[in-house]
């Protein structure tokens, strides 16, 4: 299976039952539930759903493409005086 998003997921017959354990496995590849839109995620594309806008999400993967994400600058420690 080559789906990336699956919509109306908790209308579909057979695998409706995801909304009541949060994901489902479908021919060896697990989904997520999202019950705020109601839509089933592959969980190799559930990051970029939560890092990116709804609609380039859906761009996303309507090419198929995943997207370059912005790394996380690391944080310099500060270090604080003693206070001994």
């Amino acid at each position: 299976m080559k789906a990336i998003v699956i919509a109306q997921a908790s209308q579909q017959p057979y695998i409706g039952i995801c909304h009541h354990s949060g994901g489902i496995p479908i021919n060896g590849k697990q989904f997520l539930y999202i019950p705020y839109r109601d839509i089933l995620i592959r969980q190799d594309w559930v990051k970029f759903y939560n890092s990116l806008p709804y609609e380039e999400f859906i761009k996303a993967v309507e090419t198929g493409v995943k997207p370059e994400l912005a790394k996380k600058s690391k944080k310099k420690k500060v270090e604080l005086p003693s206070l001994f």
